[in-house]
């Protein structure tokens, strides 16, 4: 065989052309055995997702030639397979107690097969035997995955790196921001622009952290400090246009030349699309507001969301209902939690934060914004609910699911406070399961004119991939049926809620307020109509809104719009 065949697999194998490389490789071996293409071939196979097939092929090659590169191919394999045992085994015979590489695969091992102490200890081990960089992140990245983030955090401020690289600087900033604290997130941001002028992005960090901190005036300051290095910097443009939209004649032209001119169609801008349609809807230019808002939710959904479609909310709207008449006959009513629950739901855009807002100002409230447990619970454990493939869970596994839910959902909380709020929006497809297992729940539906939350939601682009029904309105249309039909599924079932509408707390706030809190069991207290005035943390696309006192602009705001909008005029 010749050194050209071999430098020829090299070549395909690198250009990820598998399948000819393989050809190769099998056609040279039917004349003759070589332990370089077997060595080839298992690499190939591995490439290709062909585990078992790449393990069959190194042990071939093993039996030849017993090397350690040949072993550690065998180990990923391994690893792929979920043979951690078998993994350990080979790791530990390399007696390298000192090598970093080995004592890291060993660790990813052991977290594998949950031994989460043997795996913190080799992590420990790799990262304290060469101080290197990527040593600490793995380190760090296993205390984020066990959730440890006061252990996550105390290794990268312990480190050589936390005052000096931009990565783990940025890393720190970003877990003081998750656990709120946000004035030591600002402090290492700011330090991080005192060493690297040139990273412009590091300012809009700053005034995200200070929009959720309820400080617009501050947040508007770095977001425009953004843009003033660079102008096309469309995300910045978008949440400056969110606090002002107010923008003179030759700055929006400005901004409507750098979109222009923009050669790349990314989700940069997506966003500069979006501010110019904030800009232009203040200057009450509709149709051109319009334009740009489609356009921007367009490329979105064409970009971002490919192999979704409303089909598969009809296939989960549909399965909530068979999963929940299942439910009820298990007569699974739990007992009281030690907790009470206020669930403030509905669709997004229809006043849930600002509800939130109100009540967080109460004394024996405590709000934690929009938790993610109860939708991630049933992702996790109910799969018929997301999988076609799946089959509907009997009796006894719901039965034991609700139980889990509850003992989890507990679980989260210790407070002084026993009344606590989880305003998720789209609980709403829950609201059944919610009220059956948490028994001395209270849920409260927020409710909004059709119209303008449709077109609210359209406005509004939101972090969380949970609203992929939101960038086309057709689809918006459909989603907002189904909620109408589970809503009425849910009255049918006796699920009793307090509605809400939007409507009604803008123009009698005082006496809706009241009403609220007679169904929650609450005394009034002087201050919640300042609601605005509480500048505690909120992490959804209203934080900016619900900074203001209640104002009547967004209602019957779709009338703008009526001519853009078929199907507000049916």
């Amino acid at each position: 065989m010749k050194e050209k065949d071999i430098a020829k697999i090299k070549h395909l194998y690198e250009k990820k052309n598998y399948i000819k490389a393989e050809i190769l490789c099998k056609r040279i071996l039917k004349k003759e055995l070589n332990s370089q293409v077997i060595y080839l071939l298992a690499h190939i196979n591995f490439s290709r997702g062909r585990y078992e097939t790449a393990l069959k092929y190194i042990d071939v090659f093993l039996k030849s030639e017993n090397n350690f590169d040949g072993l550690l191919t065998k180990v990923y394999c391994l690893m792929k397979l979920k043979r951690y045992d078998h993994a350990i085994n080979i790791l530990q015979k390399f007696r390298k107690e000192k090598d970093p590489e080995v004592l890291t695969l060993l660790a990813e091992n052991y977290f594998g097969n949950k031994d989460y102490n043997k795996s913190e200890e080799n992590y420990l081990k790799a990262y304290n035997i060469s101080k290197n960089k990527s040593k600490l992140i793995n380190l760090f990245n296993f205390y984020i995955k066990l959730k440890k983030t006061k252990s996550a955090l105390r290794i990268l401020l312990e480190s050589n790196f936390a005052y000096n690289d931009f990565d783990i600087m940025l890393k720190i900033a970003k877990q003081y921001a998750l656990s709120q604290d946000f004035k030591k997130s600002n402090l290492f941001l700011n330090q991080i622009i005192s060493l690297f002028p040139n990273k412009f992005d590091i300012y809009h960090k700053i005034g995200i952290n200070f929009s959720i901190m309820g400080k617009s005036k501050k947040a508007l300051y770095y977001f425009n400090k953004s843009t003033s290095f660079n102008n096309a910097f469309g995300i910045s443009h978008y949440q400056a246009s969110k606090i002002k939209n107010t923008i003179k004649k030759n700055q929006l032209d400005s901004l409507i030349e750098v979109y222009k001119n923009y050669k790349e169609i990314d989700e940069n801008y997506i966003f500069l699309g979006l501010a110019i349609s904030n800009y232009l809807e203040e200057k009450k230019q509709y149709p051109r507001s319009f334009y740009y808002l489609k356009r921007s939710n367009n490329i979105f959904k064409e970009k971002f969301l490919k192999g979704w479609n409303i089909g598969n909310e009809f296939l989960f709207f549909d399965r909530i209902k068979k999963v929940f008449d299942i439910f009820q006959r298990t007569n699974s009513i739990c007992c009281s939690s030690r907790i009470t629950p206020v669930f403030i739901l509905g669709l997004p855009r229809s006043g849930t934060t600002l509800i939130e807002q109100i009540l967080s100002c109460h004394s024996k409230v405590n709000a934690h914004g929009e938790l993610p447990h109860i939708h991630n619970f049933f992702v996790k454990n109910v799969n018929y609910l997301f999988n076609r493939e799946e089959t509907l869970p009997d009796e006894k596994k719901i039965k034991l699911i609700a139980r889990e839910l509850k003992k989890s959902y507990d679980s989260k909380f210790s407070l002084n406070k026993l009344i606590i709020t989880d305003k998720a929006p789209l609980n709403f497809m829950y609201m059944g399961f919610l009220k059956k297992i948490f028994s001395n729940s209270k849920i409260i539906l927020c409710s909004r004119n059709k119209n303008d939350n449709i077109l609210s939601i359209y406005q509004t682009f939101f972090a969380n991939l949970n609203y992929k029904f939101s960038y086309n309105l057709e689809d918006l249309q459909q989603y907002y049926n189904l909620y109408e039909q589970l809503l009425i599924f849910w009255k049918n079932h006796q699920i009793n809620f307090y509605e809400l509408k939007y409507e009604n707390i803008v123009s009698n706030n005082t006496f809706y307020i009241k009403n609220l809190l007679e169904y929650l069991n609450l005394k009034y207290e002087k201050g919640l109509e300042q609601f605005y005035l509480n500048n505690r943390p909120i992490l959804t696309a209203s934080y900016h809104q619900v900074r203001k006192p209640i104002y009547n602009t967004s209602i019957d705001k779709w009338k703008h719009y009526e001519e853009e909008i078929n199907f507000f005029r049916n």
